[in-house]
């Protein structure tokens, strides 16, 4: 395998994010190297995170969008 095709996971942490969630997908998405995931776990966001980051998903199957049931951070 050449190092080109190596897969590159990029995580994000997420919460109350929604007027940046855009421009940080975009930016990862359109880099040269494309061979690449995009993990995004919305850490149960009160605005309308997870929505865009569900809309994302289903645009492009490189973004896995993962959900927390309670504020984490928060504790």
């Amino acid at each position: 395998m050449m190092d080109s095709e190596k897969l590159v996971s990029v995580i994000i942490a997420c919460y109350n994010a929604e007027p940046y969630i855009d421009d940080c997908i975009s930016s990862i998405i359109n880099q040269s190297y494309s061979n690449l995931e995009i993990i995004i776990c919305d850490d149960n966001s009160s605005d309308s995170s997870f929505k865009k980051l569900k809309e994302w998903e289903k645009k492009d199957n490189r973004v896995v969008v993962l959900r927390n049931d309670e504020n984490i951070y928060a504790r």
